[in-house]
């Protein structure tokens, strides 16, 4: 997939609500600590004091689309592909926009 074509049907998060700054700042940190949360629920500690950059695309209903990584090992990528793949069966970003829409950051695993 090319994430350059992707992005131009997604808006970014900022703009696709464009007055509710704060509440999409505390869902985005909500979603990362969920994902981190996610990932020692499974075993997956290696990612202890990592950190990764992703690029999450939503459809209007806050469903997950699309996550493109970056900053994982092979075998890493994989682990968060099967927990985001879990992940995305039943979370929703809880603002809802009347378009797609793309949210970026780094995600940081906390150490034990």
């Amino acid at each position: 997939m090319d994430i350059t074509g992707l992005r131009e049907d997604y808006t970014a998060a900022v703009e696709a609500f464009p007055d509710q700054k704060p509440e999409l700042a505390e869902a985005w940190t909500k979603l990362q600590s969920t994902l981190c949360d996610l990932f020692l629920e499974n075993g997956a500690d290696d990612f202890g004091g990592r950190s990764m950059f992703s690029i999450m695309l939503f459809e209007p209903d806050g469903r997950i689309a699309w996550v493109f990584h970056r900053g994982l090992e092979p075998d890493e990528a994989a682990v968060f592909c099967k927990l985001v793949k879990q992940l995305s069966e039943d979370y929703r970003f809880p603002l809802e926009s009347e378009t797609r829409f793309s949210q970026c950051g780094t995600t940081y695993f906390k150490e034990d």
